[in-house]
């Protein structure tokens, strides 16, 4: 499939009813997740990380979620 393709159907999609482009974005957004790469954790940050970690000076689960709450997509 090309470029073309995709764009081609991007552009007749924007004729959808709104809940099919709906569907259609989270789709997308979960495929785009599947290739977002994940940053690894260098030593340093580690250091970082434990010593706010012996210190209590963390998020807690429910910040963490309220956190990620604001940029949840469906």
């Amino acid at each position: 499939m090309s470029a073309n393709a995709l764009i081609d159907v991007l552009e007749r999609a924007k004729a959808w009813p709104e809940e099919d482009q709906e569907e259609l974005i989270v789709l997308a957004y979960a495929i785009d997740r599947r290739h977002a790469s994940v940053p690894e954790i260098t030593d340093a940050e580690w250091k970082i990380i434990d010593a706010r970690d012996q210190a209590n000076d963390l998020a807690t689960d429910a910040e963490v979620q309220a956190h990620f709450a604001k940029y949840k997509t469906a």
